[in-house]
């Protein structure tokens, strides 16, 4: 038996993940919720532009109970898929959901392709944390002591915002957010975010958005300076986790792992670049699923026509995943 909860998702569990906090989801949209079943917990908000309405999980199923299966994880997605269609017959079709949402099974009907994430065991020293690095990561994080990059907090969120910004902007990504969802993201979510800056010489490195809860601290937005100095972004990260871990925070999740991509792009280098924590790599799926077939394809060409004007090019994330269309 599947519920619809929009407030108060506190009393179902205590341990909710940052990221299906009712902040985060308010920050995304007005409309939102949580599909409740005795097993899960899945939260979703609802984006509506012009005649279009499409549904983004915020992330995959969140257990509610131990030892649950793939087949119970595709029951309950099939469950919600029909209390979808019966009771929210508004929604157009559900997009992927957001990169930290790994599902472990698909519900039927769906187009589905593998998805991940890269998750670093932080639950040990700090020695031990640089330790379990390959030497090359190892080494980049002892460079970027050396050449005097600092890693601290900050409450900054305009430079964290254009560096960020910037950094879409280089890469030519139509994925970039709006200054008024970070500005409520870090408003919302105040005790469950932290911003981080690295520098070298009073110049800006990097900058990350990290979320957290009680077992797990995410990977949320970062960027770059266009030329880091050497070893900066692996500092970065190791004083994160650090800092993490003196948190009483055990895993580290990288948030989002193409699993099959070209040798030679961009995607590859991320990979590389995140596997060199030697982290767990966490297999499962990601998965559209259209209940307005005619709405879904006027939505997909009005999005390219509109990225187009831009000088940007839009695919579709599934189709992306799906046909291996990398840059």
């Amino acid at each position: 038996m599947i519920e619809v909860v929009h407030k108060d998702i506190e009393k179902y569990t205590d341990t909710i993940h940052a990221m299906a906090k009712e902040g985060s989801l308010k920050a995304r949209s007005d409309d939102y919720g949580w599909f409740v079943s005795e097993n899960y917990i899945l939260p979703y908000f609802l984006d509506k532009r012009l005649i279009f309405t499409r549904m983004i999980f915020m992330t995959g199923c969140l257990l509610r109970k131990e030892n649950l299966s793939k087949d119970d994880e595709k029951t309950f997605l099939n469950e919600v898929i029909e209390y979808i269609k019966s009771n929210m017959k508004n929604v157009d079709f559900i997009a992927k959901a957001q990169s930290v949402a790994v599902f472990h099974a698909c519900p039927d009907g769906a187009e589905c392709v593998p998805w991940g994430t890269y998750i670093i065991d932080i639950d040990k020293s700090e020695e031990e944390i640089l330790a379990s690095f390959e030497a090359k990561t190892r080494q980049g994080v002892r460079k970027g002591i050396k050449k005097g990059v600092s890693v601290e907090t900050t409450e900054d969120l305009d430079l964290v915002f254009n560096v960020i910004k910037d950094t879409f902007t280089r890469q030519n990504s139509p994925y970039m957010a709006s200054y008024d969802y970070f500005r409520k993201l870090y408003d919302n979510l105040k005790d469950n975010i932290k911003l981080y800056v690295a520098k070298a010489d009073d110049k800006v490195q990097g900058v990350y958005i990290i979320a957290f809860d009680k077992k797990s601290a995410y990977s949320w937005y970062s960027g770059s300076a266009a030329r880091m100095v050497n070893g900066a972004n692996n500092l970065l990260h190791y004083q994160i986790m650090v800092d993490m871990m003196k948190m009483g925070i055990k895993e580290f999740n990288l948030v989002g792992a193409r699993l099959n991509v070209k040798p030679g792009t961009k995607y590859e280098g991320i990979n590389r670049f995140k596997l060199g924590f030697k982290p767990k790599i966490e297999e499962g799926y990601a998965f559209r699923y259209v209940f307005h077939p005619l709405k879904f394809k006027l939505y997909d060409l009005t999005v390219k026509l509109y990225f187009k004007l831009k000088g940007m090019k839009y695919i579709d994330p599934i189709d992306q995943i799906r046909d291996n269309k990398y840059d």
